[in-house]
């Protein structure tokens, strides 16, 4: 999808993006869907690969077994939207993203986190699976008012992303600064 503009000149929020007349969306390739336990092992890999470790809050490498347990309840978890993106134009169900709104009790807010395949970077996966899932997530919690992304500051592709869909710059703590989308 073609990156919207505002009158001031700043990205449009997903929420108002628009395809202008005769353009195809990259997003037309993909769908999501629910994250399996069948996606454990793609999903774990990406989390230990050294480029997402050494921009993430927890930066050790994570055993299948505590992933395991970690992702069964992430599944159940009912506070939780955990969706992954894949290729429909694939032969097989082979996810290249992730997505997850983290709802924070009480407050309208919920946290959305993005693991890119590393042979998906750079390709606007992650675009995609922000433009495919906020949708979903306004009809799953529609109480929910504020999106909010934890980026580190040497995340330059993930500032780059959120800052271009919407998202404005809140505050720093420490290494990481935290961006918020106003649905």
């Amino acid at each position: 999808m073609r990156k919207g503009r505002a009158t001031d000149g700043r990205a449009e929020p997903l929420r108002q993006m628009r395809l202008r007349p005769g353009t195809a969306s990259l997003s037309a390739r993909y769908a999501m869907r629910p994250v399996e336990l069948a996606d454990a092992e793609a999903l774990l890999e990406w989390r230990n690969d050294f480029e997402t470790r050494r921009l993430a809050r927890t930066q050790g490498v994570i055993s299948l077994r505590d992933h395991m347990k970690w992702l069964e309840a992430a599944i159940a978890d009912e506070a939780r939207l955990y969706r992954v993106l894949w290729d429909v134009g694939a032969e097989a169900d082979v996810p290249l993203a992730s997505v997850r709104y983290d709802l924070e009790p009480d407050t309208g807010c919920a946290e959305v986190s993005i693991l890119v395949a590393p042979t998906g970077r750079g390709r606007g996966i992650g675009r995609v699976a922000l433009e495919q899932s906020l949708p979903e997530l306004r009809q799953w919690r529609p109480e929910v008012t504020e999106v909010l992304a934890v980026v580190h500051e040497n995340n330059l592709a993930s500032r780059r992303l959120f800052e271009s869909t919407g998202y404005t710059y809140r505050d720093s703590d420490g290494d990481w600064r935290t961006y918020v989308l106003a649905l």
